[in-house]
């Protein structure tokens, strides 16, 4: 219907024609048989169109939409929805726009549309305060962030429609958000912090009760069902019988208010007694079934997430062969809903798009292994064995794919998180079976998944021209500041205008960015550790540790070998890392002699007496392993080597994965200009604008002319050390170095920083968010700054370091410092490292000579604390030769 045609009718039909047709309208409504109900109403539409005010006549279409939704006629629904919208937007009906987007928003949510849904997600108009559609906003934008993967943003909008209604004076919508809130939070944390929540939630509880006398039934119910909800997914750390049936209880009284939810909240139930209780489990699990039956809300994901569920029953009764039949029906429902042909019992390539399929194809292969795992311990059957594996694989891989695309680091990490427990399964039982390989393929998998995702993305997006990568730097520095202010804008409608600018900006980054990457989720080789062994030159060795339970895993591989060892990661263990880290670290905290002690403890349960001399050793750490310097490591056995610290005859790298560091060996660079930063640090200075004290750094100026001299470089010292200094030359930059402080923070690693010169009479920082936003293809960043190696530690990342952040920026590799290391000995040892560079050595061995002619020029200092922080991250390569930079694939 045109624009023209609707100011036509405006003027042509009286505004009485309104009260006949909305009173037809709710006669309507009440008529029971559902059939007969919507035959009425699409027989009055002509009427409503030619008799009718438009409100009317919107009304009418979107009751239609909400119908053919509910009957899964998405594309009937949608054209329904679009025609409301259409007339409301005309009419500037704010409240009635933003019920037609959602609507339109849910249809395309449902066929994965997901472009499409954020387009109309975008066009809710703003409200004013004092009006309730507020909330409905922050909640979809929540909704829509939750199924794109972006949990960290579902979080924040359910924070900031917490924020909005509390200051509105709207309780009961506070109390709502909240509880979103803090279910986004449970559904991904970690088990220390179990016991913050539960005390959070029993907090909600004693304030829905005080809320109670000045709430409406239905608004009690609505909170009291999301409390639930909340309660109901706590339940998996308890399996407690007696609480569960607490809550199917007060589930009695709030079966209308949200079908969904109390739909979940069975299933939480049942998914979390399966285990222990499974007599229980299977009864709730019937009503589960008889509630479903009855509510055509409930989504079809939702209808084989609870098939899936049944299977985990069959599974925990023994019932294998029912299982197994169960599953096959469900994978056939599955394809043929998306369209994929399966002749065996699950297929090797699977590409979906929706992360809510995705989630049911995880939960699909997940049980197909648990099933196929169990055959093989009562048939012993490798071959099934084999299968098992390989479905854990594939469950694990659907499960990275979901924080792949993930817009916001944050949130893959949280998404990660989610799949631990999946991981663990996967690694005990490859373990168990003695199925190495696929031991080491997990094993990598719980290490920096999203950093190998970002190498793939910036190896495909390296055709980029200059004046590309320059936009592309700074929309996502923009990007990176945008998610930060909205974390902490109070402001509803200044925090939607900058949700819409991210939105804006996001596909602007993404037509520059090359974006059609696949993950290949296809497993034709189960040869991981002999793939391994063969990338391995003859003097490399291979550590790779994994904690885990009460164990820490090391697979050792070299040229031709393979063993893995396990370590206790006991109360002995633990303290020896505490101590011998906090002693290496200071100089006067342990003696010299203990240290020695600590450091023979560590070299003999890792090393034992393995022939060290001239190896490259490759160390992945993992959990507590990545606090370890191991060039002080010594042999207290009777060898040649005892009690010599281990940089002086081996040299050490350290990687995030293994797959990381096979990337970046051959990541190419067509840069070789040199590029040195360092503010000025005179004296001892205090920042009144951040309270921080800036320690003098009085060699730092020596140290960049003197690095700048042997790589023929550029120096930018004092005032002229400035971000965008740094910005503009890292954009063609072939090596970065850094000489000033970096400030490390444990609470929210994305804060961390590097500090350059000041403006308006404070230090600049550029934070860890905006580093890992700069577009780099840099051969190496030299970080010479404090605690650059240091950060917040991810059971799935590793340490979320400022030098992580350049990796993720494009450097090929990064030196980096452990610890608060002493300015004089650091300008030393730099100018060293640059010149067995400039001889033609390789990264690791210059930085592991350089280690050595320091501490024979410097005897005096040879205590640790002055040269052991200094790590080497990345592409080990020579990078000079002959005065002559060499380029990586060389």
């Amino acid at each position: 219907m045109s624009r023209h045609n609707l100011c036509l009718i405006l003027l042509l039909f009286p505004l009485f024609a309104y009260n006949q047709c909305k009173a037809i309208i709710d006669d309507i409504k009440k008529i029971e048989d559902e059939s007969v109900r919507i035959e009425k109403l699409t027989s009055h539409i002509p009427i409503f169109e030619s008799n009718c005010e438009f409100s009317c006549l919107a009304r009418a279409m979107q009751i239609l939409s909400i119908h053919f939704h509910k009957h899964s006629k998405f594309d009937i629904a949608t054209i329904h929805a679009k025609q409301a919208f259409d007339v409301r937007k005309f009419l500037n009906e704010k409240s009635g726009m933003i019920a037609s987007i959602l609507m339109l928003y849910y249809n395309y949510i449902e066929v994965g549309k997901i472009d499409s849904a954020f387009y109309y997600l975008d066009q809710i108009p703003l409200i004013d305060d004092n009006d309730e559609g507020m909330i409905n906003y922050f909640e979809e934008k929540a909704y829509f962030s939750f199924v794109n993967g972006d949990f960290f943003a579902s979080r924040q909008f359910d924070k900031q429609s917490a924020d909005w209604a509390r200051r509105s004076g709207k309780f009961s919508l506070a109390f709502y958000a909240q509880t979103n809130y803090l279910t986004s939070k449970v559904e991904n944390f970690k088990m220390e912090e179990r016991s913050n929540f539960e005390t959070q939630i029993d907090s909600l509880n004693f304030e829905l009760e005080k809320l109670k006398s000045t709430l409406s039934l239905y608004e009690y119910q609505l909170n009291l069902l999301n409390l639930l909800y909340l309660k109901s997914i706590m339940t998996i750390y308890h399996q407690d019988i007696g609480q569960c049936n607490d809550i199917v209880k007060k589930l009695e009284y709030v079966k209308e208010v949200d079908p969904n939810k109390w739909a979940y909240c069975y299933y939480h139930l049942v998914a979390n007694l399966a285990q222990k209780h499974p007599k229980e489990a299977r009864l709730f699990y019937a009503k589960l079934l008889t509630y479903s039956s009855r509510h055509f809300e409930l989504t079809a994901d939702f209808l084989i997430e609870t098939e899936l569920l049944e299977v985990t029953l069959m599974i925990n009764e023994n019932n294998t062969i029912k299982a197994k039949n169960k599953l096959i029906d469900i994978r056939n429902k599955l394809m043929k809903r998306n369209e994929i042909n399966c002749d065996v019992f699950l297929d090797t390539k699977i590409k979906i798009a929706n992360s809510n399929q995705l989630n049911l194809y995880k939960g699909l292969y997940s049980l197909a292994a648990q099933i196929f795992y169990d055959d093989y311990e009562s048939s012993h059957d490798k071959n099934i064995l084999k299968k098992s594996m390989h479905y854990y694989h594939m469950a694990i891989l659907l499960s990275n794919q979901i924080s792949v695309h993930s817009q916001r680091e944050k949130s893959a990490l949280l998404h990660q998180l989610s799949s631990e427990g999946l991981k663990n399964e996967a690694f005990s039982k490859a373990v168990k079976s003695h199925e190495y390989d696929y031991a080491f393929k997990f094993s990598e998998l719980f290490h920096s998944n999203y950093l190998e995702s970002i190498l793939n993305l910036n190896h495909n997006s390296s055709k980029l021209s200059q004046s590309q990568k320059a936009e592309f730097v700074k929309i996502s520095l923009k990007m990176n500041q945008l998610n930060v202010d909205m974390e902490y804008e109070t402001d509803p409608r200044k925090a939607a205008l900058l949700n819409m600018e991210l939105g804006r900006l996001k596909k602007k980054k993404d037509s520059l960015q090359v974006t059609n990457i696949e993950i290949k989720l296809d497993v034709n080789s189960s040869n991981y550790i002999n793939d391994a062994i063969q990338s391995l030159s003859r003097n490399e060795i291979l550590y790779e540790f994994l904690t885990h339970d009460s164990s820490v895993y090391l697979f050792k591989l070299s040229k031709g070998e393979f063993c893995l060892d396990i370590i206790k990661n006991d109360f002995i263990f633990k303290e020896n890392i505490k101590r011998y880290t906090e002693g290496i670290s200071k100089v006067s905290t342990v003696s010299t002699q203990s240290l020695k002690e600590y450091s023979n403890y560590f070299y003999n349960i890792i090393f034992k007496d393995e022939n060290l001399r001239d190896k490259r050793l490759i160390i992945v750490p993992n959990g507590v392993i990545w606090k370890i310097p191991f060039e002080y490591l010594q042999n207290s056995n009777s060898t040649k080597e005892v009690n010599i610290p281990l940089v002086k005859y081996a040299f050490i790298n350290y990687q995030f994965s293994y797959e990381a560091f096979s990337k970046l060996q051959i990541k190419e660079s067509k840069f070789s200009k040199f590029y040195c930063f360092a503010p000025e640090f005179s004296n001892s200075t205090f920042d009144q604008n951040t309270k921080i004290e800036y320690k003098a750094l009085t060699y730092n100026s020596q140290e960049s002319k003197s690095v700048s001299k042997l790589m023929n470089g550029r120096e930018y010292v004092a005032e002229n050390a400035t971000i965008s200094n740094f910005i503009s030359s890292s954009q063609n930059a072939g090596f970065l170095h850094i000489a000033s402080h970096a400030l490390i923070d444990n609470l929210d690693y994305e804060n961390s920083c590097v500090i350059f010169s000041k403006s308006n009479s404070t230090y600049d920082r550029m934070n860890l968010h905006q580093i890992s936003a700069l577009k780099l293809d840099a051969q190496q960043v030299v970080l010479s700054a404090c605690e650059s190696s240091a950060g917040y530690m991810d059971s799935s990342e590793g340490i979320l370091s400022l030098s992580r952040g350049f990796i993720l920026a494009g450097s090929g590799s990064v030196i980096s410092s452990l610890w608060s290391v002493n300015d004089q000995a650091t300008a030393i040892i730099m100018q060293n490292y640059y010149q067995f560079i400039v001889d033609g050595h390789s990264k690791d061995e210059a930085l592991a000579y350089a280690k050595r002619k320091f501490i024979s020029d410097y005897p005096e200092l040879s205590h640790p604390y002055y040269w052991a922080a200094f790590t080497l991250t990345g592409n080990i390569k020579p990078i000079y030769r002959g005065k002559t930079f060499t380029f990586w694939n060389n």
